[in-house]
């Protein structure tokens, strides 16, 4: 029993730490929420068929079991069994039950200090393209920061100007794709197939081994796929070495085969008159 005033004692303080006028405390459903936070803190599922509450009462319980020892604490959990415990003094559930039944103000949860320059835009703590900039950032050349507007979005921005493919910028949501008559630049490092090519725009499409194209840096040392081998008297072209045409050489006329015949009869006869002589 002693120490059942002394816990008393001590819940009268924390009452008085927490500034709590008793005008402002409902005591009894108080004890039963501590009792409560109690009894589930010590692994009883306080609810159906188990009961969780501030009972001090031990005369029906028999001295040497749990529930009838006053010091074991004035909580009585039972149901499948019994059990007593302590109130609890601290912790989220003290603290609903302080609020609920004892008259204690809810301590506000701290809204952390927006931090501009972290690149997130975070409305809710504050942040827009007026505070921070850096973070809410406005779509160039089709949006303007306009916070505190009502037709703003939350980073303060409002539509400024209309992009329409076809007028010459490239800005708001195109780019090469959507809108190549706009964004289609060459010489932005960009190749944008199909608009641009080796031919087109070498210095955004350089040629590659095996397009087909002997171009670049290429020759038939790094890329015999593209060119072809250079030869002697071979001129390089475009495709690669190619030979030059060949000049098909002179033949001689065909000889007939009786004027041979008739040549060599006339000089067996001059020889053989010679010879006479």
């Amino acid at each position: 029993m002693r120490l059942f005033f002394i816990c008393l004692a001590a819940f009268a303080a924390l009452l008085a730490m927490q500034g709590v006028a008793s005008a402002d405390v409902d005591q009894a459903a108080l004890n039963n929420c501590l009792c409560e936070c109690g009894c589930s803190a010590a692994g009883w599922g306080c609810g159906y068929n188990v009961g969780c509450s501030y009972n001090t009462d031990t005369s029906t319980d028999p001295p040497d079991t749990t529930c009838g020892n006053i010091a074991n604490g004035p909580c009585r959990c039972s149901g499948w069994g019994c059990g007593r415990t302590q109130m609890v003094s601290s912790g989220d559930c003290y603290m609903r039950c302080m609020v609920s039944y004892g008259g204690a103000t809810p301590v506000p949860t701290p809204v952390p200090t927006p931090f501009c320059g972290d690149m997130v835009c975070e409305p809710l703590r504050g942040e827009n393209c007026g505070s921070c900039p850096n973070d809410c950032r406005c779509l160039p050349n089709t949006e303007i920061c306009a916070a505190g507007d009502p037709s703003a979005d939350a980073r303060g921005c409002i539509m400024h100007v209309t992009a329409q493919c076809g007028d010459g910028s490239c800005n708001g949501y195109e780019d090469v794709r959507s809108c190549p008559e706009d964004c289609n630049h060459c010489g932005d490092s960009i190749c944008s197939s199909p608009y641009e090519s080796y031919d087109s725009c070498p210095v955004d499409c350089p040629s590659e081994c095996g397009d087909g194209i002997c171009g670049g840096t290429e020759d038939y040392i790094s890329c015999p796929e593209d060119c072809t081998q250079s030869g002697p008297g071979e001129a390089w072209t475009p495709g690669g070495y190619e030979p030059p045409e060949e000049t098909p050489e002179e033949t001689p006329p065909d000889v007939n085969c009786s004027t041979g015949l008739v040549l060599l009869g006339f000089a067996a006869l001059t020889g053989f008159a010679a010879w006479r002589k």
